[in-house]
């Protein structure tokens, strides 16, 4: 099964402000594994600068830690997206978690969904307290591949 995590990521009215991380509800991950291809839409004008991307583990409330990630990935205004090996190190992501970004994204207003935001780049990190925005989308997207399960392997002696 392929993992998916996050909302579509298209062209969206508002621009997130650049100085948070943001974490996306919609969406968690539907399996364990790694995170290989992400895609991010950014404001115009903020292209050229470095992203961070991360899983995020909601360890209580509203209190969130980094998984996985990967940091200063290069982007342009717009669509942006991100394979791995080429472009990141594959990173973990684990059932129920969520995926989230340091960057100024594109966001939908009265969405229905909720979005977490803390001030600053909080990728990484130990657990966290965010604040809830209510009724927003953000434009980011990642998929990947799922763990493989382990196997037992019985040896009887005679």
């Amino acid at each position: 099964m392929a993992i998916v995590v996050g909302c579509s990521c298209i062209e969206r009215s508002t621009n997130m402000a650049d100085t948070y991380t943001n974490i996306a509800e919609p969406n968690p991950a539907n399996a364990d594994g790694s995170i290989d291809y992400m895609c991010l839409y950014l404001k115009d004008s903020y292209g050229g600068n470095n992203v961070d991307i991360a899983s995020f583990e909601k360890t209580n409330g509203n209190d969130f830690k980094t998984n996985g990630y990967a940091e200063g990935l290069s982007s342009s205004d717009g669509k942006n997206e991100w394979n791995a090996p080429g472009d990141f190190t594959a990173f973990n992501i684990n059932t129920g978690e969520y995926i989230g970004f340091y960057g100024v994204v594109k966001v939908s207003i009265g969405a229905g969904t909720n979005f977490w935001n803390k001030y600053g780049d909080q990728i990484p990190s130990n657990s966290q307290t965010y604040d809830v925005l209510t009724n927003y989308d953000a434009s980011i997207y990642a998929t990947g591949a799922e763990a493989a399960a382990a196997r037992r392997i019985f040896i009887t002696h005679q």
